[in-house]
């Protein structure tokens, strides 16, 4: 899709230059979205690792050409640039104790995208869109990720996924703030998972997705609900929960209004399938999945 009020295109070089963000302009890294439909003059939605509010796009910063390392094992687990594709972490080997991992192609199969979306759409495109089917949203967020976050005017921090997703198509970023890293903290890491989802469709958007992880040190459990919702929901129990406990912490923890209303499923279906996937992992996991 052609954006025709576009007069620059910025490939930077160097952080310092990346960082000549003004009204107007979008970082990209990727641009799955941005080149995808028609960019109307008003808000420009979040997304491409960055945002802006801009009254219409004049000028395109590629964060692609910085070439940050897209995935590094670290003492803290594992740090992934918001510039790394979905291909590179498909092709990721972890480190064998990282049960969770299994996470990563369940989730990137959940987008239900072709081999050329996933050659070229990023984890920080992905979580930054800030759409609730944003399946590497519902991976990190699940893995109790932390993001490193360049604001526009200050220096960088640090900020929890479960404080940087507000609703839907929104986030905690301010115009011209990046999104630099995830970081998937190593202790979630090594915890055992299970995901399901559930569409309309055989291969259409989610309209419910739960995944459920298990501390295999002390048996604490959590349950991550997205897809259904305008924002992430975890409900953490200190041991597997009774089916009614689970299903009355669900009901109470999720306001009705934040289950929406859209083509890929409506309000009464996107609610009891959270909670039929949610009660379907709860006796996986009773019957020793993970």
């Amino acid at each position: 899709m052609n954006i025709a009020g576009v007069k620059e295109y910025l490939s930077p070089s160097t952080d310092d230059e990346a960082r000549q963000w003004k009204p107007g302009s979008s970082y990209v890294a990727g641009g799955t979205w941005l080149y995808s439909e028609q960019q109307m003059s008003g808000r420009i939605t979040p997304g491409q690792a960055a945002c802006t509010d801009a009254p219409g796009i004049d000028t395109i910063i590629d964060l692609m050409s910085l070439g940050w390392t897209p995935l590094q094992v670290v003492d803290a687990g594992l740090e992934i640039a918001a510039t790394c594709r979905i291909r590179e972490l498909l092709d990721f080997k972890s480190p064998s104790d990282w049960k969770a991992s299994g996470l990563f192609r369940s989730c990137a199969e959940a987008l239900s995208a072709s081999f050329k979306i996933y050659n070229e759409a990023t984890i920080g495109g992905n979580i930054c869109m800030s759409l609730p089917a944003g399946a590497m949203i519902s991976l990190v967020h699940a893995l109790h990720a932390q993001y490193t976050i360049w604001p526009n005017d200050g220096e960088p921090y640090t900020i929890p996924s479960s404080e940087f997703h507000t609703g839907m198509l929104d986030n905690a970023l301010n115009p011209g703030d990046i999104l630099r890293s995830i970081l998937l903290p190593d202790e979630w890491l090594k915890r055992e998972a299970i995901m399901d989802l559930r569409s309309l469709t055989h291969v259409g958007r989610s309209a419910a997705l739960v995944i459920a992880t298990r501390d295999p040190s002390d048996g604490q459990v959590e349950f991550s609900v997205s897809a259904s919702v305008t924002r992430p929901y975890q409900f953490a129990f200190p041991s597997l929960p009774t089916t009614a406990e689970l299903k009355d912490v669900i009901e109470d923890g999720i306001p009705e209004e934040a289950y929406f209303d859209d083509q890929h499923g409506d309000v009464f279906y996107r609610r009891e399938m959270t909670a039929y996937l949610a009660e379907s992992l709860r006796t996986s996991l009773a019957n020793g999945a993970g």
